[in-house]
């Protein structure tokens, strides 16, 4: 990595922890609610969706069960906060929870790859309905080519959001009724190198932006 590379992923770094510091003194800088709930939204779906990508990008499975690890633990956490006992500890004691959850299934299903892994998370969806778990928190719909065509075609859907293979894909967005329409669909971006760039950090950095996260980015090169 080159001096400028280095510094500019200090300064990254450093403006991170600056900024998650600044974060944690929020409480003391306001006491409204609104905004307090604000951004502890925001945090904690920057923490789903970076959960996901490690799993996602980094392992390369595709995890539909977050939500009942998290529900568990965030449920846990409240229980034992309603108690009395210290935010700090139910929080600590809803992660545990959710942890100790998550190992067994895990155990079994990280023995499943490519499609069968989809299946088997949305097995234990299935097995959660069953336990009493309110089917408006879960909402699992496999579904034919067919009907997800059905769907799209609708004009009551308003918005189509998709992330899949790019054959699949683009039909959806050909026969979607409503021109709002996003895709994530993988990529292999193109890179541009000037004559005069160093050719050293750019093979540095073509490397970096090709195997990020396993080259699960839509913006790999």
């Amino acid at each position: 990595m080159t001096p400028l590379a280095n510094r500019r992923e200090l300064a990254w770094g450093a403006g991170i922890l600056l900024s998650l510091a600044a974060l944690a003194l929020l409480p003391l800088a306001t006491r409204r609610d609104d905004v307090l709930n604000f951004v502890f939204l925001i945090l904690l779906s920057i923490t789903l969706a970076e959960s996901w990508n490690m799993l996602a990008g980094y392992v390369g499975q595709v995890n539909l069960g977050h939500a009942a690890f998290f529900g568990l633990g965030a449920l846990v956490a409240r229980t034992l906060w309603s108690l009395g006992t210290p935010i700090l500890l139910a929080m600590l004691a809803g992660a545990a929870a959710a942890a100790v959850f998550a190992l067994p299934i895990g155990a079994a299903a990280f023995r499943l790859r490519g499609a069968y892994f989809a299946v088997g998370t949305l097995a234990l969806g299935e097995i959660l309905l069953e336990a009493g778990a309110p089917a408006a928190a879960v909402t699992v719909l496999p579904c034919r080519t067919e009907l997800a065509e059905r769907m799209v075609r609708d004009e009551r859907v308003k918005m189509v959001s998709f992330t899949g293979s790019a054959e699949v894909g683009w039909r959806l967005q050909k026969v979607a009724a409503t021109p709002r329409v996003t895709l994530e669909l993988g990529g292999n971006g193109a890179v541009i190198v000037e004559p005069d760039a160093n050719l050293d950090y750019v093979a540095e950095r073509c490397a970096f932006g090709g195997f990020l996260r396993a080259g699960q980015a839509c913006i790999s090169v």
